[in-house]
């Protein structure tokens, strides 16, 4: 992956992979794809992507994230042909964050039932694989941002309003807070836990490694755009990061 990774991610389709596109939720798709393809190292992205998502289809997300990797997992041990497996998971493991920036031995304690979900499929990741041949590596991106972004996501719709002119509301700019990490950075932490040697067994944030107030976002985007139109909503209560 590596490079080529990365330049997938800048929206340059490679030519010389080949494709397939099956619903993780389904299990003989799943065995056929690992009969047909054979993977000595596996990369578990699929699933709900958004904690708006999981939270508004708990039962959708759960099968997702949980159910598909429960899938995965079963065709990597059927098979034995993977020598490693990189479960992409996700920083909302740790909850509320407390320090800055947040180490990997952290307590996990998710206020989402996405965080939850993501949670809940390490421990299988880790069960299922811990008397197999197959490494486990588990990575913990933190509030990606880049190319190929949804809409939905806090960057790009900063982004999009600034273009298109449109207002957009932020809601407790000053308290509210995400470790923002490029997709280009985790394109390549993701390569590296396929293929670094001492990577196996671990688990890894993948991030800038400093938080970032959505304040600050504004005032990078009104340098750009000075005209851009927003709204600020104050919310007395704890606000939680966006990641």
């Amino acid at each position: 992956i590596g490079a080529r990774t990365c330049q997938a991610y800048r929206g340059e389709l490679l030519t010389d992979v080949a494709r397939r596109a099956v619903d993780i939720r389904d299990r003989l798709s799943v065995d056929a794809l690992f009969r047909s393809f054979q993977p000595e190292v596996v990369y578990c992205l699929a699933g709900t992507s958004t904690v708006k998502d999981a939270q508004s289809d708990i039962l959708a997300a759960s099968q997702s994230m949980v159910t598909g990797v429960i899938n995965v997992l079963e065709a990597v041990c059927a098979y034995g042909l993977a020598k490693r497996f990189v479960f992409v998971s996700s920083s909302m493991v740790y909850g509320n964050f407390t320090l800055d920036p947040v180490p990997e031995a952290s307590p996990t304690l998710p206020s989402s039932a996405y965080g939850q979900f993501k949670l809940a499929a390490e421990c299988l990741v880790r069960a299922y694989l811990s008397s197999t041949t197959t490494q486990s590596v588990i990575v913990r991106p933190s509030a990606v941002y880049g190319v190929g972004d949804s809409h939905s996501r806090i960057v790009p719709n900063i982004c999009h309003a600034a273009a298109q002119g449109d207002r957009i509301a932020i809601r407790n700019p000053e308290t509210t807070r995400a470790d923002f990490t490029a997709v280009d950075d985790v394109a390549q932490g993701l390569d590296l836990a396929g293929s670094m040697p001492l990577a196996a067994g671990q688990t890894f944030n993948i991030s800038r490694g400093r938080g970032r107030t959505l304040m600050e976002l504004m005032v990078m985007a009104r340098a750009m755009v000075p005209t851009i139109d927003v709204t600020i909503e104050t919310v007395d209560d704890t606000a939680t990061p966006i990641r």
